[in-house]
């Protein structure tokens, strides 16, 4: 459990984690607390033909607040791929092996941190979000126990933000550098996952999308099919994280050192590039 503790305060004595902190439980709760006000002057029944700046109609009650769950989902991402890139920062893995050489603790033990965290800080900060929304809406709102059906909203969202906090993680320590996973998952947050999604069949498979489907932000956008869509962005997760197994069963130390990209994938293991093949048949790219 020593490496445990080791890899947990790696985290969060980092700058980048009290960021993190600042924006989950301070800077997303207040701009709940703001969308829920502008929400109570134009009225819950409010719908685009009876006020024109909406572009649709304001979701029931229970759906209140997820929208700004998503401000919190580009945080948790960047939080796993720096985690994932700092291990190759100034040969920090190198010294982490020569401390526990035993590389299958090591890759369990970081996974362990991350997961138990990321799910710990997500589920914490929805609650406190959702709470303040309820706490503004006042008579209009439900009591602070909430209900079943937005702590059913709460697990998917929680489990959407773990999961591509990991998939960040695994793009990252894949690729050596925090760029890769944030130059993928990144647009995919904002404007550019939405564009794929609405235009492209294959679009609506991309994790972010998949995450995104799992945040109750409106009655239309949450998936009818919840559990399906965690599945498949489980998937996501899992080859990746298949991969950065094998690669570190492979001897990482010694195929991360100055060889190109394409000279690192042909070390992997035969095996893995049926799981490319698996996961292309399922998602049609």
């Amino acid at each position: 459990m020593k490496l445990f503790y080791s890899e947990l305060l790696k985290i969060s004595y980092s700058k980048l984690f009290k960021i993190v902190l600042l924006i989950l439980f301070i800077v997303q709760p207040f701009f709940a607390y703001l969308g829920i006000k502008a929400v109570l002057e134009i009225g819950l029944q409010a719908t685009p033909e009876n006020t024109a700046i909406l572009a649709e109609a304001i979701p029931p009650i229970e759906y209140l607040g997820f929208d700004t769950v998503m401000l919190g989902l580009m945080p948790m991402i960047i939080l796993g791929a720096v985690y994932g890139g700092s291990e190759f920062k100034n040969h920090q893995l190198r010294t982490t092996l020569l401390a526990n050489s035993d590389k299958k603790s090591l890759y369990f033990f970081k996974l362990m941190t991350l997961t138990i965290l990321s799910l710990v800080l997500s589920f914490l900060s929805i609650i406190v979000t959702i709470e303040v929304t309820h706490v503004t809406l006042g008579n209009l709102g439900l009591s602070v126990l909430l209900s079943s059906k937005v702590w059913y909203f709460i697990l998917f969202a929680t489990l959407a933000w773990g999961s591509l906090t990991i998939l960040s993680y695994f793009i990252a320590f894949l690729f050596r550098t925090a760029i890769v996973p944030l130059l993928f998952l990144i647009p995919q947050v904002y404007n550019v996952g939405e564009f794929l999604s609405s235009h492209f069949e294959w679009g609506k498979v991309l994790p972010v999308a998949l995450g995104n489907h799992l945040i109750a932000s409106s009655d239309t956008r949450f998936s009818p099919h919840p559990f399906w869509t965690l599945t498949l962005l489980c998937i996501w997760v899992f080859i990746f994280g298949v991969i950065v197994y094998v690669v570190i069963i492979v001897d990482v130390t010694d195929l991360f050192d100055d060889i190109l990209l394409l000279e690192y994938f042909s070390k992997i293991d035969s095996r893995i590039r049926w799981l490319f093949s698996i996961f292309s048949l399922l998602t049609g790219l």
